[in-house]
C-alpha cells in the first residue's frame, strides 16, 4: 500500500514540474512576440516631426564681433613678398611688394596707413583700381616695401594672435643664401632654421616664412633708422666681390653635404690666424680661403668660430709660409675671417673636412 502512493506521488510531481517547464516556455514566446510586434510597428509606422519651437528673444540678438575685430589681416592670413608685380616690365630688380588678399570695404586709404605707404606708391603699383578705392574682395593688392617693412627676426615680445606670417616663395636658380641676403639682409642660418630645413638647398617654387607683420599694422618707419641693426651686417652689394665670394662659399657648401654621407668626416680644434696687413695674404682678398699643412690643396672645409657660432666653407689653396709666426692651425683670409666675425688676429676655431 505505501510503495503504491509514493509511486502515485512521484508521478504528480513529474507532471507538476513538466506543466511549470511548458509555462514558462510559452511565457518566453509570448514576450518575445510582444517585443517584436512593437519593433515592427514603429519601424513601419513615420514619426511625425515636432514643430519648431518658438524663437526665443535673444536668437534676435546679434553675434558679437570677431576677436579681431575689423583689422585688415588676421593671423590665419597669409601674405607673400615678391619682387615685381604682374604690371611690372620683365627683368625688374630692386624692388619688393606684398601681395595683400583684399577684404569687403577695404580702402586704399586704409591699406596706406596700415602698411605705411602712401596712396600714389599703391596706385602706381596696381594700375587697375581705381582712385580712392580699392579692388573687388578676394583680389590682389600689391603693397610695395622695403625689408624694414618686415619683422625679419622674431620678436621679443611675440605671440602667435598679434602678428601675420610672410612667406616667399622660391625662383629657379635661387639659393637660400641669394633670399637672405638680397632681400633680407638676415643671416641665411636664420632662414633654415625657421623653415625646418637641414640644408641650405631649396626647390624652386618652395614656400619660406621669411618673417611676420603685426596685425596692428607697420609701425612708423624713421628713414634715418634701420629695424633690422640687430643683424650687424651691412647691405651687401651683389655686384661685390664679397657677394661673389660668399655665393661660392654656398656652392661649396652644398658640394660638401652632397659627399658627406660618403666619406668620414674629421673635426679638429685648434688656432686660426689672419691680417689684412701681411702680404702673403694679399692674393686672398678676392674670396673665401685658407692655408693648411697637413690638409690637401683643394679640399673643402668647413670652419666654425664657437665663439660666434658662425659657419663658413672655404677651399684649400696651400700651405702656411714658414714667414708667418707663431705658426697657427689654419690660415685665414680677410674675408673668411671677417664673415666669421672674428675680432682678434688669432681666435680658436674647429675645422671639419672628408677623407
Amino acid at each position: 500500500m505505501q510503495s503504491q502512493n509514493l509511486n502515485f506521488y512521484s508521478s504528480i510531481f513529474t507532471i507538476r514540474m513538466r506543466c511549470t517547464a511548458i509555462q514558462r516556455i510559452l511565457f518566453f514566446l509570448f514576450l518575445f512576440n510582444c517585443s517584436a510586434n512593437i519593433a515592427f510597428s514603429q519601424l513601419i509606422t513615420p514619426k511625425t516631426p515636432r514643430p519648431p519651437a518658438p524663437a526665443s528673444p535673444s536668437s534676435f540678438i546679434p553675434k558679437p564681433p570677431s576677436v579681431f575685430g575689423n583689422a585688415l589681416i588676421t593671423p590665419f592670413d597669409t601674405l607673400i613678398l615678391l619682387t615685381a608685380t604682374p604690371t611690372d616690365p620683365p627683368k625688374t630688380t630692386g624692388k619688393l611688394y606684398l601681395a595683400h588678399r583684399l577684404k569687403r570695404g577695404q580702402t586704399l586709404f586704409q591699406l596706406s596707413e596700415f602698411y605705411k605707404v602712401s596712396v600714389a606708391n599703391i596706385q602706381a603699383a596696381n594700375p587697375a583700381m581705381a582712385k580712392g578705392t580699392a579692388a573687388a574682395a578676394g583680389q590682389f593688392c600689391y603693397i610695395p616695401i622695403t625689408k624694414n617693412h618686415i619683422e625679419r627676426l622674431k620678436p621679443k615680445t611675440y605671440a602667435w594672435k598679434n602678428y601675420t606670417r610672410v612667406l616667399y616663395k622660391v625662383k629657379v636658380d635661387e639659393t637660400l643664401f641669394r633670399v637672405a641676403k638680397t632681400y633680407l639682409d638676415v643671416p641665411a642660418d636664420s632662414i633654415r632654421v625657421r623653415n625646418g630645413l637641414k640644408t641650405d638647398a631649396v626647390s624652386p617654387n618652395k614656400m619660406l616664412h621669411i618673417g611676420w607683420i603685426a596685425i596692428s599694422g607697420v609701425p612708423k618707419l624713421d628713414a634715418s633708422a634701420d629695424t633690422a641693426k640687430v643683424v650687424a651686417r651691412p647691405v651687401i652689394d651683389p655686384n661685390s666681390p664679397l657677394y661673389k665670394a660668399l655665393i661660392g662659399s654656398e656652392r661649396l657648401k652644398m658640394q660638401y653635404l652632397k659627399t658627406k654621407f660618403l666619406r668620414r668626416e674629421t673635426l679638429e680644434k685648434g688656432v686660426a690666424y689672419w691680417d689684412n696687413k701681411d702680404r702673403s695674404m694679399l692674393r686672398l682678398n678676392a674670396g673665401f680661403f685658407a692655408l693648411h699643412n697637413t690638409i690637401p690643396a683643394g679640399t673643402t672645409v668647413k670652419v666654425y668660430n664657437p665663439m660666434s657660432r658662425r659657419t663658413i666653407y672655404v677651399n684649400i689653396l696651400g700651405r702656411i709660409p714658414e714667414s708667418v709666426s707663431p705658426m697657427p692651425d689654419i690660415l685665414l683670409s680677410p674675408f673668411t675671417a671677417k664673415t666669421l666675425g672674428a675680432i682678434d688676429c688669432r681666435f680658436h676655431i674647429e675645422v671639419s673636412y672628408l677623407k
